[in-house]
């Protein structure tokens, strides 16, 4: 499945993938939350969910492309 994500759901998503060495840090924590709140703004995100066997990776991937176009 492959769905777009808006607001704070989008947000969640994106920051839950950031890898942080600093966490006790309120500045760090301030530029962190204005760099995914700036790129949650600029592009649309999406979230993509399908099963764990790499046999259905030929799906995900044919329904990236029917979405967004092979790009060349």
């Amino acid at each position: 499945m492959l769905r777009r994500v808006l607001g704070r759901e989008a947000f969640g998503c994106v920051i839950a993938q950031l890898f942080r060495f600093v966490l006790d840090e309120p500045e760090v924590d301030l530029r962190d939350f204005d760099l995914v709140s700036n790129l949650v703004h600029a592009v649309p995100i999406y979230e993509l969910a399908r099963t764990a066997s790499l046999s259905d990776l030929d799906l995900s991937v044919k329904l990236v492309l029917k979405q967004f176009g092979s790009g060349g």
